[in-house]
């Protein structure tokens, strides 16, 4: 019971469930009867149990919308497209200085580890990413790396933040290095529907984006 509760509250406070995050939790899940549980909860409240990954084997668990049809959860939607939003082109900014300095050719996807140190020894041999670096503290995300004292406090600054955010988790207490979590997974899908979106929709189904609807293809 205390375990459903704690999934629970995660899922309804927006949190994304993969094993890099919260082990524990997302090998409940991973078993039918308690993923059952779950949904047979989530379904009063208009949610219901979404999932990111191969259908057999899920990357990442989060509750989406069922359908919205009370202004609560249009409301709701809504401050999340917004924040997601206000996210997608700092964090963007973010994976490409990660993997320009990082000297990789992947995208940052789940389960890759940020390199501090390596990261930090890129940033401060190439003038081009120190001026990218303090360029992520003009967004509002970052905007406390603006009182950063030199390149490395920035860093960990920005690094926080995304870990705030929840697309980075910390490889452990006494490493300085980072984990990409399950919501990486749902960036990428945010940045691929915004581009398809803004490319193919009509100038009406745009208004409705700043409006809180869903839109096929996209996953609240």
């Amino acid at each position: 019971m205390n375990q459903l509760r704690t999934c629970l509250e995660a899922l309804l406070n927006g949190e994304f469930i993969c094993v890099h995050r919260s082990r524990e939790l997302f090998r409940c899940l991973g078993e039918p009867v308690f993923r059952a549980e779950v949904e047979a909860a989530l379904q009063p409240l208009g949610r219901t149990l979404g999932a990111l990954g191969d259908v057999s084997s899920p990357d990442v668990f989060f509750a989406r919308y069922t359908k919205l049809d009370s202004s609560a959860d249009v409301e709701s939607a809504r401050a999340m497209l917004v924040g997601i939003r206000d996210q997608v082109r700092p964090c963007v900014e973010f994976i490409q200085l990660s993997i320009h300095a990082g000297r990789s050719d992947s995208h940052l996807e789940p389960g890759d580890e940020i390199s501090f140190s390596a990261l930090l020894e890129a940033i401060e041999e190439q003038s081009v990413y120190k001026d990218r670096l303090r360029d992520l503290a003009s967004f509002d995300m970052f905007n406390r790396a603006k009182s950063a004292k030199d390149n490395k406090d920035r860093l960990s600054i920005i690094l926080k933040a995304m870990a705030d955010a929840g697309y980075v988790i910390k490889r452990d207490g006494e490493s300085a290095n980072y984990i990409a979590t399950g919501k990486m997974a749902y960036l990428h899908q945010v940045i691929g529907w915004i581009a398809d979106y803004y490319i193919e929709g009509s100038q009406d189904e745009q208004e409705s984006l700043v409006d809180g609807q869903t839109q096929q293809g996209m996953v609240l």
